[in-house]
This record gives structure tokens, sequence and C-alpha cells, in this order.
């Protein structure tokens, strides 16, 4: 005949056996599902589409406009200012290239609210295959990560800050090339 304390012992291991059981099917009930990480969106889809004009104007009616000539040179064309230095220029393209964009803003707040209605910055760009974009640059947003961006689609985004900012720079130090420094004749 078996002890009681083997009847003990024998309970109590198999209420150990059903208390794993039930702890495996709530820790995989509840475990958390993985989400994918969010693929980075950018203003403008660059890849086949490279600019071939560039165009920024302040709200105090400041501009610069440069284009690429027949062969394949940056040139000013509003105001002439000389040779463009093509590195500074490529920095500020590829800022333009990726230009991120941090949210959508649906429904749009008035232009008002959020700078649109009187623009910081009017950027347009042409590009070579024929289209256009323009983008209005507005106030920046309460936690200074980005700017309030209205696209010619009527859309209102919210995009990277120091994106903006380089595009802008290029009103305040356009980038004009050194000229060579001559050496002199001996």
């Amino acid at each position: 005949m078996i002890q009681k304390t083997t009847w003990i012992v024998l309970a109590i291991f198999i209420g150990l056996v059903a208390a794993a059981i039930v702890f495996q099917q709530k820790k995989t009930a509840s475990e958390v599902t993985s989400t994918p990480t969010p693929v980075a969106e950018y203003l403008f889809e660059l890849e086949n589409n490279e600019i071939s004009a560039l165009s920024i104007e302040n709200a105090e009616g400041k501009m610069i406009a440069i284009m690429l000539d027949k062969d394949g040179k940056w040139i000013f064309t509003d105001p002439e200012l000389g040779v463009v230095d093509t590195m500074a220029l490529d920095s500020v393209l590829s800022q333009i290239s990726t230009l991120r964009v941090l949210a959508k803003i649906s429904p749009a707040p008035a232009d008002e609210d959020i700078g649109l209605d009187q623009p910081a910055y009017v950027i347009r760009l042409d590009f070579e295959d024929g289209n256009q974009s323009t983008i209005f640059s507005g106030k920046i947003t309460p936690t200074e990560s980005g700017y309030y961006v209205g696209t010619d689609k009527k859309e209102v985004l919210v995009v990277n800050k120091f994106g903006i900012d380089a595009i802008g720079n290029l009103l305040l130090n356009p980038p004009i090339a050194e000229k060579a420094i001559q050496s002199p004749n001996p």
C-alpha cells in the first residue's frame, strides 16, 4: 500500500506539471509579435529622375536660380553670379534627394497656423524628364526636428529640418566657385 507522504509528493508533482503547462500556454498567447521597421520615406524619388534646375525664393523676395546647361555644367541663371561651385551644389542636391518625410499631416491645419500662408522658402525643382515640383517651407515644428512643408500636390508634410536649412543656406551663401589663383610667371 502507498503511504500518505507518497500521495502528497505525487499531488505536488502533478500540481507543478499542471502549473508549468498553464504558464507555457499563457506565455505563448501573450508573446509580442514583431512589427517591421517602417521604411524611410523621402520627399522626392530621384533614382532615375535627376534635378536639372533649382530655384529658391525666400519670403523677402530674394531668389537664386541654378540650372544645368547643354554641356552638363551648373550655371546661375538668376542672378548671374559667376561659376557654380559644383562640390557645394552637389552637397545641397544630396540634401534635396534625401529630404526625409517625418510625418504626413491629415487633416492639414490652417496655412497660417503652420506658416504656409507666407512660406519662408519656395523651392522649385525641374527634373530631366520634364516634370516639375514646388514645395513651400513653413514654420518649424514644436519639437524643432522638422519644418511644415506644403507640396504642389496639396499635401502637408513634416520634413527633416537639416535638409530645408541646407537648401535655404543657398540664398545666404550661394555656391560661387572661387576664381583660380594664378601663380606669377617667373
